[in-house]
C-alpha cells in the first residue's frame, strides 16, 4: 500500500518555492493573514480621534490605557490613575490589558483613541497567526493553515464582542488563542523551546486583561499532560510547571503590585449565574448567526449577543468532526503497516523547527499533509502524536464550554470548604464568555479536517481537445479544487455575519461644548451625564477627574467621590447635595455642590478653607490661599494608598488616611501652609519589573543555548 509520502509525491506539481529561503513561505502566509485582518478591520484604520468603534461600553473600556499618555507627560506619576473614582494605583487595573505590549506601544505612538483602534486590528491579526501556528504545529497543509487562520480572524468570539464595545475581550481572546499551539507542542514532544514558547504566551495572555478568559485558561491548562504519550506524562506536567513559572515571572508587573491589596477589592457577584446557559445549548453558538435569536433569549441567559456568540458556521464544525475522525483513523492506518511515515517523523514532530525550517508542501490548491517536506522538516506529527493532539483540542473545546455553563462554579460554591471562597466563585458572574476559548481548538480540528478531505480528493483527470489542424490541447482537473469554493463560502459567510459589528461612529459635535462647562481651574471632581459612555473618552483627553466609570469591581472602604460639578439632562440634581443650578448647555443643566466638595480643603477646627489642586496622575500640588488658618490638617479628595509621600512648604510630613479614605496631611501647630506636594511612589511595581527582566533573561539564556545546540547538531 503506498504511503502518504508516495501519494503526495505523485500529486505534486512544479515546486514554486523550491529555490526560496526556508522562511519565505511562512512569512508570506503570515503576511497574507495580516492582509485579511486589515481588510476585515478596515473600519478601524483611522487616526481621527472623533471616530470611535461602535459599542456602548467602548469609551469606558479604553479609559485605563491613559496610563501611557500620563507616562509621556510625567513618567512615574502614571503609576497612579487619578482620573476616575477617587484615584487608584494604575497597575491594579485587571479589567484592561494595559501591560500588554500591543496596546501599550500603540497608545504611546498614536494616542489612546487611535492606538486602541489599531490594537483591535492587531488583535485580529494575532488571532489569525495563532491559529495558523496551531495548524502548522499539527502538520496541516497550506490550504488548511491559511483557511483556519482567516477563520480565526473573522470568527464571532472576537468580532461580536464589539457589539458591546468590549475591546479588552478581543485582545484577551487573541492572546489566549496564542497559547494553544505551544501547549500542543509541549504535550506532544516537549523540550526547552516549547517551554519557553508556552511560558511567553501564557505571560502575554495573563496581562491581556479582562479576566474571564484567563480564569478559563488557568482551569484548562492542567488537562494537557493527560494527553501526553504514556511514559512522558509526568515530564509533560513538569514542563508545564516550568512554563507556568516562567509566565509568572513575565507577568510579575501585574501581580506583584496587586499583592498588598489582596482582599481590598470587591466585585459584583451572582450566586446563581443568571447569565449562564446549559452546556447542551452552548455548542449552538458556533452556528447561530441571527442577532434576533439572542434578543429572544431562546436559550436562556441574558439578551446580550456579545456574551455568547462564537459563530464559525456549520462547515467549520463539520470539518472539525472530520478532523477528529481522521486523527483517530490515522492510528488504525499506522497499525495496518503504514510505518514508513511513522519512522521518519517519530523523532521530529511538533518542534519549533517547523517555524524555523518552513515545513510545507507546495501542492495546489493546498498541500495534502503530510507532504515530503513536512516530514523532512518536522511539522507533521506521527499518527499517534496527531491523535493525541486532536483529542487534546477536543478536550479543550469541551472543557471551555463546560466551564462556561457555570457547572463547576456552582459545584465550587456548594462544596467550598473555605469561608469566603464561595464569593470568589460567585464573582465570575458571566462565565459564558469563557466559551470563546473553544474556538481556537475547534478550528485546529477543522484544519486537520481540511487536510483529511484533501487527502481523499486524489483524483486528477486529464482532458484533451483536438483542433482541426490536428493539434491536441490537454488540461488537467484536480479534484481538490472542489473544496476551494466550499472553504471560501464558509469564510466569507462568517465574515459577512460578524463584520457588521466592526463599525464606527463619529463623536457628536455638541460633546465638546457640553464638556467645556465642567472645566475647572483645579483638580475638582466632575461628572458628565451618568451612564452616557460617549462622554468618558473626551473627558479623559481633557484630563478631567471623573467621579465614576464602567468597572465591574470596586475598592472596599474607598467610596467614589461626590462631584463638585455635574451635568444632568433633567431638572433634578444628579447627586445628593449637588443641587445648585449654575447654568445650562444645550438641553443639559449644570449643578454645583458646596465648597466641602472641592478637591482640597484646609480644616482647622470648624473652619474650612478651599485649596486649589493641580497635577497629573501621582504628581499632585496643592496651593492654599495666603492668610490660611494656622494649624489643623489638609484633606485631599484623593484616595489614600501606601506609597503616597508629602511635603508641606518643602518639609516632609506624614501622609495618612482620613475618614472616608481620603488623603490627610497634618499641618504643624501655628503653621499656615502655602504649598503641599503629594507624590505617589510605590516600590512594588519596580519589584515586578525586576522579576519580569529576570524572566526575559531566562528566555534569552535558554534561547541562546538552544541555538548553540542546533548549530552543533548541524555541524555534526
Amino acid at each position: 500500500m503506498p504511503s502518504d509520502t508516495e501519494r503526495a509525491r505523485r500529486r505534486r506539481g512544479p515546486r514554486v518555492w523550491s529555490s526560496a529561503p526556508a522562511w519565505a513561505l511562512p512569512l508570506a502566509e503570515v503576511l497574507a493573514l495580516f492582509v485579511v485582518a486589515l481588510v476585515f478591520g478596515r473600519a478601524y484604520l483611522t487616526l481621527d480621534p472623533s471616530v470611535q468603534p461602535r459599542g456602548l461600553e467602548y469609551p469606558s473600556a479604553i479609559q485605563p490605557y491613559h496610563l501611557w499618555r500620563r507616562a509621556l507627560e510625567c513618567g512615574v506619576c502614571a503609576l497612579w490613575n487619578g482620573n476616575v473614582r477617587g484615584g487608584l494605583p494604575a497597575l491594579l487595573e485587571l479589567h484592561a490589558g494595559v501591560l500588554h505590549p500591543m496596546p501599550a506601544i500603540a497608545s504611546l505612538l498614536f494616542g489612546v483613541q487611535a492606538g486602541l483602534k489599531l490594537t483591535l486590528v492587531g488583535a485580529l491579526a494575532m488571532a489569525g497567526v495563532a491559529q495558523w501556528w496551531l495548524a502548522r504545529v499539527l502538520g496541516a497543509g497550506r490550504t488548511a493553515r491559511l483557511w483556519s487562520g482567516a477563520m480565526a480572524i473573522v470568527a464571532g468570539n472576537l468580532a461580536t464582542r464589539m457589539e458591546a464595545g468590549w475591546v479588552n475581550l478581543v485582545l484577551s481572546g487573541a492572546a489566549c488563542a496564542l497559547v494553544v499551539a505551544p501547549l500542543v507542542g509541549l504535550v506532544a514532544r516537549g523540550g526547552r523551546r516549547w517551554i519557553v514558547a508556552l511560558g511567553v504566551t501564557i505571560g502575554l495572555a495573563a496581562v491581556a486583561g479582562q479576566g474571564y478568559l484567563q480564569i478559563g485558561l488557568l482551569a484548562l491548562l492542567p488537562l494537557a499532560p493527560l494527553f501526553a504519550a504514556r511514559g512522558r506524562r509526568l515530564r509533560a506536567a513538569r514542563e508545564l510547571g516550568l512554563a507556568a513559572g516562567l509566565a509568572a515571572l513575565l507577568a510579575a508587573p501585574l501581580w506583584v503590585p496587586l499583592l498588598p491589596f489582596l482582599g481590598a477589592f470587591g466585585k459584583e457577584e451572582d450566586l446563581v449565574f443568571s447569565t449562564s446557559q446549559a452546556l447542551r445549548y452552548l455548542p449552538f453558538h458556533w452556528l447561530i448567526d441571527d442577532p434576533a435569536f439572542y434578543d429572544a433569549k431562546t436559550l436562556g441567559g441574558a439578551a446580550i449577543m456579545a456574551l455568547y456568540n462564537n459563530y464559525v458556521g456549520w462547515i467549520a464544525v463539520l470539518l472539525a468532526g472530520v478532523g477528529l475522525a481522521r486523527a483517530e483513523a490515522a492510528r488504525d492506518d499506522a497499525a495496518m503497516g503504514d510505518s514508513e511515515q511513522e519512522d521518519r517523523v517519530r523523532d521530529a514532530p511538533l518542534r519549533d523547527d517547523a517555524l524555523r525550517d518552513g515545513a510545507s508542501g507546495d501542492d495546489a490548491p493546498g498541500d495534502d499533509a503530510p507532504g515530503d517536506d513536512a516530514l523532512r522538516n518536522g511539522a507533521s506529527p506521527a499518527a499517534s502524536d496527531r491523535r493525541r493532539a486532536a483529542w487534546l483540542l477536543a478536550a479543550l473545546a469541551v472543557g471551555a464550554l463546560w466551564i462556561a455553563s457555570a457547572a463547576p462554579l456552582r459545584w465550587g460554591i456548594a462544596l467550598s470548604p473555605l469561608a469566603g471562597l464561595d464569593r470568589a466563585f460567585a464573582s465570575v458572574r458571566n462565565p459564558a464568555l469563557i466559551a470563546g476559548l473553544s474556538v481556537a481548538p475547534l478550528l485546529g480540528l477543522a484544519a486537520i479536517g481540511v487536510d483529511g478531505v484533501l487527502h481523499r480528493l486524489t483524483h486528477v483527470a486529464t482532458y484533451s481537445l483536438r483542433r482541426d489542424e490536428g493539434d491536441v490541447l490537454r488540461f488537467r482537473l484536480d479534484a481538490r479544487w472542489l473544496l476551494a469554493p466550499v472553504l471560501a463560502w464558509s469564510l466569507f459567510g462568517v465574515a459577512r455575519t460578524t463584520g457588521g459589528w466592526l463599525a464606527v461612529d463619529t463623536l457628536p459635535p455638541q460633546v465638546g461644548a457640553e464638556l467645556a462647562v465642567l472645566e475647572t481651574p483645579d483638580h475638582t471632581w466632575v461628572m458628565p451625564p451618568f451612564g452616557e459612555h460617549v462622554y468618558i473618552e473626551p473627558a479623559m483627553e481633557r484630563g478631567y477627574k471623573l467621579v465614576s466609570d464602567l468597572k465591574p469591581w470596586y475598592w472596599r472602604d474607598h467610596p467614589d467621590p461626590t462631584p463638585y460639578l455635574a451635568l444632568s439632562r433633567t431638572d433634578d440634581p444628579p447627586y445628593d447635595g449637588v443641587n445648585e443650578l449654575v447654568g445650562t448647555v444645550g438641553n443639559m443643566r449644570l449643578f454645583r455642590g458646596p465648597d466641602r466638595l472641592r478637591y482640597a480643603n484646609l480644616v482647622a477646627g470648624d473652619s474650612l478653607s478651599p485649596c486649589a489642586g493641580t497635577g497629573v496622575g501621582g504628581n499632585v500640588d496643592i496651593a492654599c490661599p495666603a492668610g490660611s488658618t494656622a494649624g489643623g490638617h489638609v484633606v485631599v479628595r484623593e484616595h489614600y494608598a501606601p506609597g503616597w509621600r508629602a511635603t508641606v512648604d518643602g518639609t516632609p510630613t506624614t501622609v495618612r488616611a482620613d475618614e472616608g479614605s481620603w488623603i490627610r496631611v497634618d499641618v504643624a501647630p501655628g503653621q499656615a501652609p502655602q504649598s503641599i506636594t503629594l507624590r505617589y511612589r510605590p516600590w512594588t511595581p519596580w519589584l515586578g519589573v525586576a522579576l519580569a527582566v529576570a524572566g526575559w533573561g531566562v528566555v534569552g539564556v535558554w534561547f541562546a543555548g538552544d541555538l548553540r545546540a542546533g548549530r552543533a547538531k548541524r555541524a555534526r
